[in-house]
């Protein structure tokens, strides 16, 4: 008993809690890096989805172009006193129509993905809360197990 001293246990007490704050620092480091790699790799994709959109406008652009020719082909046909009937140049024209009109829906969701970028960024990060929320409550579930077989 005579080892033992208020000074001695103030400063058992003390590295205690320096033992724990570090060990804290610790942990919150740990945490802070994986969060950063996972922002890492949401901002990897969201540049690689971006870049994969510019893309697609362009082709849609071409197609709508394409439509358009069609378009002035079949009225150039129906012009001349072509072998079309009416009925079959009416399915053209309407199926025409409904491809251009397809493309332009296309076309106006790429341009909306392109000019506000943050619906994309706002679903990345949403499914990255997610998984993280996961990945913590598989955590916060885990217990050990009991050595003696009994339930806690």
């Amino acid at each position: 008993m005579a080892d033992r001293t208020l000074g001695r246990t103030l400063w058992n007490l003390f590295l205690a809690l320096l033992n724990a704050t570090l060990i804290l620092v610790v942990v919150s480091l740990a945490l802070a890096w994986g969060v950063s790699n996972n922002l890492r790799s949401i901002t990897a994709d969201f540049a690689q989805n971006l870049i994969d959109v510019a893309p697609l406008r362009d082709e849609v652009a071409g197609l709508r172009t394409e439509v358009a020719a069609l378009r002035e082909d079949l009225a150039t046909v129906t012009a001349a006193g072509g072998e079309l009937q009416s009925a079959a140049l009416t399915r053209l024209n309407t199926r025409a129509q409904a491809v251009d009109d397809k493309l332009a829906a296309m076309n106006a969701r790429a341009e909306a993905l392109m000019q506000d970028p943050g619906v994309l960024i706002d679903k990345a990060v949403a499914r990255t809360i997610s998984a993280v929320a996961d990945q913590a409550g598989a955590l916060a579930t885990c217990t050990p197990e009991n050595p003696t077989g009994a339930s806690l």
